[in-house]
């Protein structure tokens, strides 16, 4: 769903929309859903999309299928949200195929099927959607529902990478870091963190954490490394406030701080880290 600003286009799509314009009724349930110029509903959100959907509106019904997934101005149901983005994906929209590929990953509504969720992943990759390029890029890395192949993987990734997919970004940054599937480079490394980190990617910005504490294809700078880390940990990855403890406990990059230290480990232990418990231990 996309967000759009401009108070004539919404009165102009409002009239559309109540006129029997099927386009500008999924741009009106839009509107709603996002609460842009108009109060907020998920109810008129989801009466509009489907007099959309029903008119055969391709982006409604995926749109309407979201609704019916997550419970939003509906009862919530898998089997209506399967049903529309069925529809949808059967009539070629690239999205609804992405969404009923990770309905059949996850076996959500539907029989778990690694081969289904590859086969829609693909129809919608092909198409150019950046998201199902990295899910496929996940399918061919760990041989789920396709023959392993380390280089489709990169592929998609990159693919998806290049058109601003943080997940894929991040991945292909790892492989650089390792040399997995490319050519070692610490350089395209920090350049696939960064481009991640920047779209809020928690594990990208703790790899970005890792190459300037290590000075690896960066300026070694611990204030940094400091930096990416807390960012990553603020969002509750449990390595990165693992770091962020040791730098506090060790007064590396940031001033040192016992107390703050103890509040990231134990944090990181509330998240399930075991690394934490043994570095709450040096506090002891």
């Amino acid at each position: 769903m996309q967000v759009i600003q401009d108070n004539e286009y919404i009165g102009k799509t409002m009239f559309n929309a109540e006129n029997g314009d099927a386009k500008a009724q999924n741009e009106l349930g839009e509107l709603y859903f996002w609460g842009i110029e108009i109060a907020q509903s998920d109810e008129e959100a989801v009466k509009w999309f489907k007099q959309s959907a029903r008119k055969g509106n391709t982006d409604a019904q995926v749109n309407l299928g979201w609704m019916y997934k997550h419970g939003r101005g509906v009862t919530q149901s898998y089997e209506k949200a399967l049903k529309w983005y069925q529809e949808s994906a059967d009539k070629g929209n690239a999205k609804a195929q992405n969404a009923l590929g990770t309905m059949y990953f996850s076996g959500t509504g539907v029989e778990q099927s690694d081969e289904q969720a590859a086969f829609w992943y693909k129809l919608s990759a092909i198409q150019g959607y950046s998201e199902a390029q990295s899910n496929l890029g996940y399918m061919y890395l760990y041989g789920k529902g396709v023959e392993q192949s380390l280089e489709n993987a990169v592929m998609w990734y990159r693919q998806a990478a290049e058109q601003g997919d943080a997940n894929a970004q991040y991945n292909l940054g790892s492989f650089y870091l390792e040399g997995y599937g490319v050519e070692q480079s610490d350089d395209e490394a920090v350049k696939w963190f960064r481009a991640a980190a920047g779209l809020e990617h928690p594990f990208a910005q703790n790899g970005l954490g890792y190459m300037y504490l290590e000075g690896k294809g960066v300026e070694q700078s611990y204030e940094e490394a400091f930096k990416w880390f807390r960012m990553s940990a603020e969002k509750g990855y449990t390595d990165a406030q693992c770091n962020v403890g040791v730098m506090y406990r060790d007064g590396i990059g940031t001033e040192k701080s016992v107390e703050e230290a103890r509040k990231w480990f134990e944090t990181a232990v509330a998240g399930g880290s075991e690394d934490a418990k043994r570095f709450l231990e040096t506090l002891m």
